[in-house]
C-alpha cells in the first residue's frame, strides 16, 4: 500500500523545491516500511499488527481521498498523516498502554475503512466541511477524539513524568 500511496502523491503534487509534502510522505512511508520489516521478530506482535492495520487503513483512506480529488493539503489528508505517524509511534508500547493504544487504533482503522468504502461506493470526495452522510454520522467526531487519545498515550509514554496541557491536541484535532 505504501508504494501506491507514494505514487498517488506524485500524481497530485507539483514538484517545487519548497514543497515539503512529497518529501514528508516519502519519509513517512520509508519509516513505516522499515519498521514493518523489523517487527516480525517482536514479542508484542498483536499490538504491532494492530498498529500496522491502522497505518494501512489510513494509507488506503489517503489514497482514496487523493483519487477523488482531495488536495494534499486538505485537512483529512493531514489528519490521516498525523494518525499514521502516531500509530507508528505507538507500535512499541507494552502493558496497559498497549491495550489502550490498540483499542484506539482499531477504532481509527474501522472509521478509515468506513469512510474509504463510502467514497468508493458513492464516487464522491468526503470532506470535513460537507454535511455528513447518515452512515458516516459521527465518524469525524470519533476520529478527532480518538486521535486525541492516541496523542495523549504517546505523550505519556514518551514523557511519563511531565504533565501535558493538551494544547497540542487542539491544534492537531482541527
Amino acid at each position: 500500500m505504501e508504494e501506491e500511496l507514494v505514487s498517488e502523491w506524485k500524481n497530485h503534487v507539483t514538484h517545487r523545491l519548497d514543497e515539503i509534502l512529497p518529501a514528508n510522505t516519502s519519509i513517512q512511508s520509508s519509516l513505516i516500511k522499515e519498521r514493518a520489516l523489523s517487527i516480525t521478530s517482536d514479542n508484542f506482535f498483536v499490538p504491532s499488527t494492530i498498529a500496522f492495520v491502522c497505518i494501512t487503513k489510513e494509507a488506503d483512506l489517503t489514497h482514496e481521498l487523493l483519487k477523488h480529488g482531495a488536495k494534499p493539503t486538505d485537512d483529512m489528508i493531514q489528519q490521516s498523516s498525523v494518525i499514521r505517524m502516531g500509530a507508528l509511534g505507538l507500535v512499541n508500547l507494552k502493558g496497559c498502554q498497549s491495550i489502550a493504544s490498540s483499542a484506539a487504533m482499531v477504532g481509527m482503522a474501522k472509521e478509515a475503512k468506513m469512510m474509504c468504502d463510502w467514497m468508493k461506493r458513492e464516487s464522491k470526495l468526503l470532506t470535513f466541511s460537507m454535511s455528513e452522510p447518515p452512515e458516516l454520522e459521527g465518524a469525524c467526531f470519533i476520529r478527532n477524539r480518538t486521535l486525541g487519545v492516541m496523542i495523549n498515550i504517546l505523550q505519556e509514554s514518551t514523557f511519563p513524568s511531565s504533565k501535558v496541557s493538551g494544547k497540542s491536541d487542539q491544534i492537531l484535532l482541527m
